[in-house]
């Protein structure tokens, strides 16, 4: 069943799309690997999230013009311009 967002019927496979962003927006911030090893000390853990890589960067990048452009397809109501007349 298609939901009605500002004023526009979206799809089911669009509204995927945009939590599916979301989700990668969030996970972008999250850690992505966690390593504790034991020392002779103690122990050393180490980890790393997705802006420590230039490819958690193209990713960042990819989610945000995905958002942006499923906000711009679907934000608010159509104007339309007037006449010259």
């Amino acid at each position: 069943m298609p939901l009605n967002v500002a004023g526009k019927q979206m799809s089911n496979g669009a509204l995927a799309v945009a939590g599916g962003l979301v989700v990668g927006l969030v996970d972008t911030f999250l850690p992505w690997h966690t390593t504790t090893f034991p020392t002779v000390l103690g122990s050393q853990s180490g980890g790393h999230d997705a802006l420590g890589y230039w490819s958690g960067w193209v990713f960042f990048l990819a989610v945000i013009v995905g958002i942006a452009m499923f906000a711009i397809r679907g934000g608010g109501r159509r104007r339309r311009l007037p006449d010259a007349n």
